[in-house]
């Protein structure tokens, strides 16, 4: 009876034994196939290119967008991508993004989606006195480079923008032009052929009248006092234009005041002080 029982109990744990090897066995295997699938499906981009489509986009260049997009993709691995970090150093690489969205796809085809909205540009950026121009400025005030554009979908018009040497303005700065310059044009006194900076950021203007085809206006800084300069030119225009002066330049820079500069005669000028009453 002993040695039964004794029997019983060694095949107990021999089956025992025998179960748990099958269960390590069994346990491993699946372990190497979850494995082995994971490498085949994490290398599987490596393999086939990852398509990108882009949705948005008429400004930017593409060659030069698509060759960041693979750099960005092949340096981290396709399934590692973020799409939130991806966003983030494209709109830091492209000042013409304003925003964008993008969407990750593995089935039926891996590739990618990438929705734009662009900046607008107005004008064209020349440093030095440059002949050639450098690069572009949007509303927002970013000084976009000549490489990231697409110029067959460049706007029509857009302003001239001459930097003096050592002038960097600022984003601000830049805005801030923007917004004066469309209210001038609001009033439609006047044309601006070209704009220049100096490194006070202080504005010049090169523009046309009814009655003066060729018209410097020196406006000065606007940081502080955009509203008043604006009321003040729009008011001695309206005074140009309703005695028909012919000017050489007028200057801006004077507190409730402008000078300009006449030709009533071809080879004689003079500066006459105008004290400008604001008129409702």
């Amino acid at each position: 009876m002993q040695n039964a029982e004794i029997n019983i109990s060694e095949k107990r744990k021999y089956y025992l034994k025998r179960r748990n090897s099958i269960r390590r066995i069994i346990l491993v295997s699946l372990v190497c196939i979850y494995g082995f699938i994971s490498y085949k499906i994490y290398n599987f981009p490596k393999h086939h290119p990852v398509k990108i489509e882009f949705y948005g986009n008429k400004l930017i260049n593409n060659v030069l967008l698509q060759s960041q997009l693979y750099s960005f993709i092949e340096n981290r691995g396709f399934y590692l991508i973020s799409p939130r970090n991806l966003t983030a150093y494209l709109i830091k690489t492209f000042p013409l993004i304003e925003d964008i969205a993008i969407r990750k796809y593995i089935f039926p085809e891996i590739k990618l989606i990438v929705n734009f909205k662009e900046k607008q540009i107005w004008g064209k950026i020349y440093y030095f006195s440059n002949t050639n121009h450098s690069g572009y400025v949007t509303n927002q005030g970013d000084i976009i480079p000549l490489q990231h554009i697409n110029f067959d979908n460049l706007p029509l018009n857009l302003a001239s923008i001459y930097l003096e040497r050592d002038c960097i303005p600022t984003v601000s700065f830049l805005s801030n032009l923007k917004t004066f310059i469309d209210e001038i044009y609001k009033s439609k006194l006047i044309t601006i052929s070209e704009i220049k900076l100096n490194k006070k950021n202080e504005i010049e203007l090169i523009s046309a009248t009814a009655f003066n085809p060729v018209l410097k206006i020196k406006v000065g800084q606007i940081e502080n006092e955009m509203m008043l300069k604006l009321q003040r030119l729009n008011n001695v225009i309206m005074l140009v234009n309703e005695n028909a002066y012919c000017i050489e330049y007028l200057d801006l820079n004077y507190d409730g005041s402008a000078v300009i500069k006449t030709c009533s005669d071809k080879s004689k000028f003079k500066k006459l002080k105008l004290k400008i009453k604001r008129r409702n």
